[in-house]
């Protein structure tokens, strides 16, 4: 695995071109499950927030961010209920058993679990599956606001309200990451992750929340590292209030996948 990244295994069975096997239809009407291909689980505070496409028999169905109850709180490890050394990573197929949409402000892909009840993993994904979910919306949203250094990083409250969505799959080009110094005197030896890009000729700043970019690139050290062009999953962060009382959507990347990631999937 590359370090600061995603891998992705091959899969050398499908039954189509989209690797739909034909139990899939039979399976998903037991207990409500969905098969979603896994694109992001990031931090949210001491918690997961995981998200996906649906996979259906013609490609990537709708997103889907399961949630844990109806406010959309973020999974703990007790909810991701997966076979035993078989932790949940971004490329997984895995069945997930859903209760009902709960869809909360811009937040319309959220869909409460079913807790009782375990998750299924599948496979890895194939390249070809992972490419086939790429979107090319013309903006991220909104590009207005700036914070911390951090170009078009947010939305307003008010912005946010005619949103229909809180989650992309997109190609970035020339991406660096930056590795800084948290300048808050409560903890000064945390350093903040940023993945610069553009995208449709637009240059973005935004805060990294994948856990497995973040640990990769903080152990290199203070700097800044290009990766050139890469997929990276952009997610609309819950309401946060900042220290001069203002209160936005932060934009996040949730997950970077390079192409080196999935050379061999």
């Amino acid at each position: 695995m590359s370090e600061g990244h995603h891998s992705f295994d091959a899969y050398q069975n499908p039954e189509s071109g989209y690797g739909y096997s034909a139990d899939v239809a039979r399976r998903n009407r037991q207990e409500n499950y969905r098969e979603l291909l896994c694109l992001a689980k990031s931090r949210k505070s001491r918690r997961s927030c995981v998200a996906g496409r649906e996979i259906r028999p013609t490609g990537p169905g709708a997103w889907i961010r399961p949630v844990s109850d109806a406010s959309g709180a973020a999974l703990g490890d007790g909810h991701i209920r997966l076979p035993v050394g078989k932790g949940l990573r971004v490329g997984d197929v895995v069945r997930v058993p859903l209760l009902r949409a709960c869809p909360n402000g811009c937040h319309t892909e959220d869909w409460l679990i079913e807790s009782a009840l375990p998750w299924e993993w599948v496979r890895r994904a194939r390249r070809s599956e992972i490419l086939a979910c790429v979107e090319n919306p013309d903006i991220l949203w909104c590009n207005l606001g700036h914070a911390h250094g951090r170009p078009h990083s947010r939305v307003s409250l008010v912005s946010a309200r005619f949103l229909t969505s809180s989650l992309h799959l997109i190609k970035a080009e020339d991406i660096e990451i930056r590795v800084e110094a948290e300048h808050e005197q409560s903890e000064p030896s945390r350093v903040r992750i940023t993945a610069c890009f553009n995208y449709r000729g637009v240059g973005y700043g935004l805060a990294v929340t994948d856990p497995i970019t973040e640990a990769g690139f903080a152990a290199r050290g203070l700097g800044r590292y290009r990766i050139g062009d890469a997929l990276l999953t952009i997610s609309l962060g819950e309401p946060f209030t900042d220290r001069a009382g203002r209160t936005c959507h932060y934009k996040l990347v949730a997950a970077v996948i390079t192409p080196e990631d999935f050379d061999h999937a």
